[in-house]
């Protein structure tokens, strides 16, 4: 771990990114790109205005989507003290108020292609200003009335690079699925992500030629690494349009790609898709997957497809910033649970497997919890002490976050991911809590029991709701409906099965493996 005082922050790292490739570029769109000295101009006007209209609260909304916006926003945010809080459009408008109001939103960023959206769901007269942007990358400021306050270039610029800012000072505050029915907030301080782009820089090196994948939404902390790894580094942060996603093969090719990074349930649809052919990808130089499960198969066919990359597993909660651990595949060992190791933690972070009970920390080869501990552990959640007290522990004099993933380590020291010891889940690599989803089904439907499993099948994976038979038939659309309105889309089940009896075990307990059994006879029967 490198020491506190040489410890580089990272808004220092772009700042001099910044003065070494002025005229490189920066974040490229389709039908336009910004260098370095334009973004860091336009984040600085940003900076500006929050600096002379948002002073009465340290995080700032960010309504935004893949735009000018999105990026200038989230470092004028960062250049102005502030933590950037993403509020994803595309999330239902209940759950956008609900992070509304914990984060204690008084300003929020709006894209200009959120702004419909925004009007129609802006309810908040406390949140006071918003910003606007124009396709042309010059923006108007206004407030929640629409008043016309200064167009952004010519509002004064922060006179310095940026305000004062402490290592204990949030960069970002991200909202997760939580067990209540309500999400729960993370906010990850400077040193936390001071402590990650060091090691990325050193691991994971790019140079001003290299043109990086942004495939993550804002709202998705892996889009963490996609901003500030490829801005710290000089490379091109290259924005994928709407629909190009659809299409990832076109992406990589026609926008030049060399650094890749998603979920590994995107790679593998690009494997049943056949568009991992080999040598399809021969600029690839770096191909990153995290946020769940990675198939030895997928990441093999990925080495074929780009056979001078690297191919890279990383590992972390949004507890533990980003990612706190790594394995490189170089396909030359099969691991009997059919996934790619974990690996190991990174030199500054220290990842072990204990009982269940957090008493005994396990030889290798016996299957345990992972406990991680190290910089980039978060202090607890968002103002929920109760939450934090559970997952956040101290042990031998050390702070540990207990991952509740189900884990081994190797006879080569390797950590071995084996699923999950508690009701959270991940699809499409969204962590998601299945106790928030039954939580809106049970208050849908009035009726008490309910078990949602996840069901993958070799195309895909669903989320299905089970509930047991009534008199009373129940009604399946509006219970659908209500987790429209409540959840977002990858949340929402993608069928609801009534059964006769939800199996329990020898002490009451639902039986979730025996429910998801019956849901698969169910649709094998089918």
């Amino acid at each position: 771990m490198l020491q506190k005082n040489l410890l580089v922050p990272f808004l220092d790292v772009f700042d001099q990114t910044v003065r070494s490739f002025p005229n490189a570029p920066a974040v490229e769109f389709v039908d336009g790109c910004l260098d370095y000295q334009q973004l860091m101009a336009l984040a600085l006007q940003v900076a500006g205005y929050l600096k002379v209209h948002a002073t009465d609260s340290p995080y700032i909304g960010l309504f935004s989507s893949r735009s000018l916006m999105t990026y200038a926003g989230a470092l004028g945010i960062l250049l102005a003290g502030k933590a950037y809080v993403p509020l994803n459009p595309g999330f239902p408008s209940e759950r956008l108020n609900v992070i509304i109001n914990k984060a204690g939103l008084t300003t929020v960023l709006v894209g200009k292609e959120t702004e419909k959206v925004w009007g129609i769901l802006n309810s908040h007269p406390s949140v006071s200003h918003l910003l606007f942007d124009s396709t042309a990358a010059q923006g108007l400021f206004a407030n929640d009335n629409g008043k016309h306050l200064s167009a952004i270039e010519t509002f004064e610029p922060l006179a310095e690079n940026r305000c004062s800012i402490q290592p204990s000072d949030p960069v970002y505050l991200l909202f997760t699925s939580g067990t209540t029915g309500q999400p729960k907030g993370i906010a990850i301080p400077h040193q936390n992500v001071n402590e990650y782009v060091a090691w990325a820089r050193s691991e994971l090196p790019l140079t001003h030629q290299d043109r990086c994948s942004q495939i993550f939404e804002m709202s998705f902390d892996l889009s963490v690494h996609d901003l500030l790894v490829t801005l710290c580094q000089g490379a091109c942060l290259v924005i994928p349009r709407d629909g190009d996603l659809l299409f990832p093969s076109q992406y990589i090719t026609k926008r030049r790609l060399t650094a890749w990074f998603s979920v590994p349930s995107m790679g593998s649809q690009m494997k049943q898709l056949g568009l991992l052919k080999p040598g399809a990808y021969p600029k690839l130089r770096q191909v990153l997957f995290c946020g769940e499960a990675l198939p030895i198969a997928v990441a093999d066919a990925w080495s074929k497809a780009s056979p001078d990359a690297r191919i890279l597993n990383l590992y972390g909660p949004t507890e533990a910033t980003i990612a706190m651990a790594l394995y490189e595949y170089r396909g030359d060992k099969q691991w009997s649970s059919g996934v790619v190791p974990i690996g190991k933690a990174f030199p500054h972070m220290e990842a072990e497997v204990f009982d269940t009970e957090g008493k005994v920390q396990l030889k290798p080869g016996h299957e345990g919890e992972l406990w991680l501990s190290g910089p980039q552990l978060a202090s607890g959640y968002f103002l929920d002490p109760v939450t934090s007290k559970a997952a956040f522990v101290q042990l031998n004099g050390k702070d540990w976050y207990r991952t509740g993933d189900l884990a081994m380590r190797d006879a080569q020291g390797d950590l071995l991911f084996l699923g999950r010891i508690d009701q959270q889940i991940k699809i499409r690599g969204y962590r998601v809590e299945i106790g928030e989803i039954e939580h809106v089904l049970r208050k849908s439907s009035g009726r008490d029991v309910w078990v949602v499993v996840l069901y993958q099948t070799i195309r895909d994976e669903q989320l299905i709701a089970v509930h047991e038979n009534f008199t009373e038939p129940l009604d399946n659309v509006k219970c659908l409906t209500d987790c429209e309105a409540s959840l977002p889309t990858y949340m929402i089940p993608s069928a609801i099965l009534s059964i006769p009896s939800i199996p329990r075990n020898a002490n009451g307990k639902l039986d979730r493996k025996a429910v998801l059994e019956l849901v698969k006879n169910h649709f094998v029967t089918e």
